[in-house]
């Protein structure tokens, strides 16, 4: 009898799943329509920051990579509808180097958040850690064309120590396992591989050398067990391990984060300055994903966001939520000391840069108000304002950061590299003010106007902000949580 009950509870609820999964997907607007290969830019200007701009240039593609540029000639034009954009400004488009897909049972949200990037000119993502390992799939789609997206680097899971940080996280106890589950990343396709905060040395090093034999990038946290020195990571995300933490990840994830920062001194940001040249060690910051991190205790403002807006409410109120349905905690932080933290993770950024190490740009979204695209153009004002001028943080955001994540030009306009461009009315490469002025993304050589795009963003928002999506959704994740808001 229990057996019965239990066996009709368990079909009960599979049968509610799927037909709330199936309610959410017939709710779904219409998915943005991905178009054929083939571009022509007539009479633009070219600008590949770091290397200067050249004015009244043709550019070709009529395939997923730059076929030519030339100079311009009217009689070269082309295409009908060629001039659109003549007069413009073209750029590479944007990297971010750091962020999370939702998992693969939210399909609507990953096609909102590939929307969001490419809307506001993100044309490669590079993510640091999927759970489900559903970002594999949504890659393998983008490429074929089947929806649309940016060009998609994935770090296969999260892989971190006993106790993991995350549920979800791959464990690796020892050097053996952490070689076993860098081995089963790599062979399932993995562009690189994502160490965590509480792995042990030996894991580490387990990591570290599959990672070595299979060609990969190792990224992610300094673990707390391991000096900044020792770790011997590719790509050092959030600049975890830069100052020497008093606080061990007992103490909670984002104050293992945050953890030294209020004390740096001179010489510590020295020594990491040296040690990254020396090991040629590269950073991601996630500036804008600390920051939010910090503005938690703000939580009844970052409600009012506009751009928190342009994702469903059971981000902000559930999901996002402090002490909600991910367990993040408010930073028992004051103002002053919010500042100083952040004046100084400013501080070894700009000494990094003046050292020469290499800087990426990425956001850390799916984190806490760190909303997709959005988040990248705040990190590069965040570039900015710790001393790099607007030209510098687009190569920081473009060709560096193409270079670490592929050999085939990715960041740069010439014959021959990716076809991903963004062009603009204005030259953000002079003034970070002028990314409003985009007009179009040309992803894989696929061009989105900029009107096309702002459709297709105001179609989802219309969706998830309906009345019966947004309660059908509030009241999943609340039943889910145990939350009683709807």
């Amino acid at each position: 009898m229990i057996r019965r009950i239990l066996r009709g509870l368990i079909v009960g609820a599979l049968l509610v799943g799927a037909l709330t999964g199936g309610t959410i997907l017939l709710l779904r607007p219409p998915p943005l329509e991905v178009p054929a290969q083939g571009v022509v830019l007539v009479d633009v200007t070219l600008v590949n920051p770091g290397s200067g701009a050249r004015a009244q240039q043709t550019i070709r593609a009529s395939s997923s990579v730059i076929d030519s540029i030339s100079a311009y000639s009217p009689a070269l034009d082309g295409a009908p509808d060629a001039r659109r954009y003549a007069g413009s400004y073209v750029l590479p488009g944007l990297i971010d180097m750091h962020v999370h897909h939702p998992i693969g049972r939210l399909p609507v949200d990953i096609e909102l958040f590939d929307l969001l990037h490419l809307s506001h000119g993100v044309t490669t993502v590079r993510d640091c850690g999927s759970i489900d390992g559903s970002v594999l799939e949504t890659r393998a789609r983008i490429a074929a064309g089947e929806i649309a997206g940016p060009r998609i680097f994935a770090c296969g899971p999260l892989i971190d120590g006993d106790p993991p940080a995350w549920p979800g996280a791959e464990v690796a106890r020892n050097t053996a396992e952490g070689e076993r589950i860098a081995d089963r990343a790599a062979a399932a396709g993995a562009d690189c591989i994502k160490a965590y905060s509480n792995l042990s040395p030996a894991a580490l090093s387990g990591l570290r050398q599959a990672a070595t034999r299979h060609r990969l990038t190792l990224v992610g946290h300094v673990p707390a067990a391991v000096p900044f020195e020792d770790a011997h990571l590719d790509d050092v995300q959030h600049l975890t391990g830069v100052p020497t933490a008093r606080e061990r990840p007992a103490a909670g994830l984002i104050a293992g984060i945050l953890a030294g920062w209020d004390t740096i001194d001179d010489d510590r940001i020295a020594f990491v300055a040296r040690t990254s040249v020396e090991q040629r060690i590269a950073h991601t910051p996630t500036m804008v994903a600390i920051e939010r991190l910090l503005r938690l205790v703000d939580y009844p403002a970052l409600l009012e966001d506009p751009a928190a807006r342009m994702l469903p409410r059971y981000y902000r109120e559930i999901i996002w939520k402090p002490g909600g349905m991910a367990g993040w905690t408010v930073p028992s932080l004051d103002q002053p000391s919010r500042a100083k933290i952040r004046q100084n993770i400013c501080t070894v950024i700009r000494r990094l840069h003046q050292a020469g190490v290499v800087l990426h740009v990425g956001s850390d979204s799916l984190n806490p108000f760190v909303v997709p695209g959005v988040a990248l153009h705040d990190e590069l004002r965040n570039f900015v304002e710790c001393g790099f001028t607007a030209e510098q943080a687009w190569e920081a955001a473009t060709r560096q950061s193409g270079e670490s994540v592929s050999p085939h030009g990715l960041g740069v306009l010439r014959a021959g590299a990716p076809a991903d461009m963004l062009v603009f009315r204005d030259d953000p490469a002079r003034d970070l003010s002028a990314l409003s002025t985009l007009q179009a993304v040309v992803a894989n050589g696929r061009l989105y106007p900029r009107h096309v795009l702002d459709g297709a963003v105001a179609r989802y928002r219309e969706n998830h902000d309906g009345w019966l999506y947004d309660r059908l959704m509030m009241l999943i994740f609340s039943l889910f949580t145990g939350s009683s808001e709807q």
